[in-house]
């Protein structure tokens, strides 16, 4: 018997031996890949590491992957489809303040340089041009935006969750609604990042103060569908008028459907409306 529990103790340490430097391990090789500018494979040995019982500094990287992948998506754009290169060298500076090993960063931006004409060879065409990259027209950002969004929506119905994220957040915080709304629900779900409720009520309350009718859209089939969230957003934009012709019913419709899911926002906004 003492011999069982001897060899059982053993067998236990080797286990649990192994099992920190699997941990180890996926932080290392995390940090490899990030290095090396592989951030999406970065991400997910954080999150690996994280699934592993081990969340001490994970959300902080896997949030900074996400960031990064962002930032790339937005200067490939410009490298590659748009060739607007003084544009593309701002976004992979960007990137390379945040991860100064980045190796496409550095040689995006050497090519960039060598793209970018001198000032010295300029006539006054070039200068009004070159001015019209480096401080772009506020239709010159939409379309950039706009990109952005379909990109992500594309990652988002193939359900390759966590790179919609990067890109719905790098919209998000150029203040697209639609962005802002689909960020919301991905917290709300865990679809490609850790379930989050506040975060999920921060995205969706600045999609419904800006009332943009895709994200209205999305909010009235999601409040359909149930989404408590979503129903009491739907109902602070008929409350508010946000995106909507205002109307009280409604707001007070949406609220209570959301209130009977147990929604303590929705039931504070009856609350201060006046209505049990």
């Amino acid at each position: 018997m003492k011999r069982q529990l001897l060899l059982l103790t053993g067998f236990c340490l080797l286990a649990l031996n192994f099992c920190l430097a699997q941990q180890d391990d996926y932080v290392k090789q995390g940090n490899d890949c990030f290095d090396k500018g592989e951030y999406d494979r970065a991400k997910r040995y954080y999150e690996a590491q994280k699934h592993q019982g081990s969340e001490t500094g994970m959300d902080a990287k896997i949030e900074l992957c996400d960031k990064c992948i962002g930032i790339l998506a937005v200067a490939k754009h410009f490298f590659i489809d748009k060739k607007d290169y003084l544009e593309a060298k701002s976004k992979y500076e960007e990137l390379l303040r945040i991860n100064p090993k980045d190796p496409l960063a550095r040689e995006r931006i050497e090519l960039c340089n060598k793209e970018i004409v001198s000032p010295q060879s300029m006539n006054e065409r070039d200068f009004a041009f070159e001015d019209e990259k480096k401080y772009p027209t506020p239709s010159s950002v939409v379309n950039a935006v706009a990109a952005l969004v379909s990109q992500a929506d594309a990652h988002y119905d193939n359900k390759r969750y966590s790179e919609a994220v990067a890109l719905y957040r790098q919209a998000a915080e150029q203040g697209n609604a639609w962005s802002q709304f689909r960020l919301g629900r991905c917290y709300a779900y865990g679809d490609g990042v850790t379930k989050d409720y506040n975060q999920a009520e921060q995205w969706y309350r600045k999609a419904a103060e800006q009332g943009h009718n895709q994200a209205i859209q999305g909010y009235t089939k999601a409040a359909e569908q149930g989404d408590a969230m979503a129903q009491n957003y739907l109902g602070y934009c008929y409350q508010m008028g946000y995106g909507v012709t205002q109307d009280k019913d409604q707001a007070v419709y949406w609220y209570k459907k959301a209130a009977d899911q147990g929604n303590d926002n929705a039931k504070n906004n009856l609350k201060n409306m006046g209505v049990r």
